[in-house]
């Protein structure tokens, strides 16, 4: 039964995630009625965990559906953009077959006009940012279910990795 959730999990995330590959900016005029807003240490050790912290707010005038999914710690519904310092994508860590189940969460919410919600997610988790140096990072989420609305994209951040 655990696998079959497991499974369950990683389809909802497929297909999340494939409807919103291609999509930086809005193509209709669509108002983004909600703001990202990023922030994590500056400094970390090499080796450590780079946490994001992330505050969305619903700048519209009604309610906002924020459900999400987490598998691990890693908010599955965010597009990642991780830059080095001389600005290369960083590729994501590749996934290693393993005999433990992935263990996946899914958190309901709505958010009214002007609130917001705070939560987190564990980019170190995907993308390998284990080596020293500068690393520049951007969160975006779709405006809705149509790729052709576009994306919201949160403040580029900087994190420095130390030996």
């Amino acid at each position: 039964m655990r696998v079959f959730y497991a499974l369950l999990l990683l389809a909802g995330a497929s297909l999340v995630v494939s409807g919103q590959s291609g999509a930086t900016k809005p193509t209709k005029q669509v108002q983004a009625p909600f703001t990202l807003t990023i922030s994590a240490e500056s400094v970390v050790k090499a080796g450590s965990q780079v946490a994001l912290k992330v505050r969305l707010t619903n700048t519209s005038n009604r309610p906002m559906n924020t459900s999400s999914q987490y598998i691990g710690g890693v908010h599955s519904g965010y597009l990642y953009d991780v830059r080095d310092g001389a600005g290369n994508l960083i590729e994501k860590k590749a996934h290693k077959e393993s005999d433990e189940p992935i263990m996946g969460s899914l958190r309901l919410g709505k958010l009214k006009p002007s609130e917001s919600r705070d939560e987190g997610t564990l980019v170190s988790d995907v993308y390998d940012m284990s080596r020293p140096g500068t690393y520049t990072i951007q969160l975006s989420l779709p405006i809705s279910n149509d790729p052709k609305d576009g994306v919201v994209k949160s403040n580029p951040i900087t994190v420095t990795v130390n030996e």
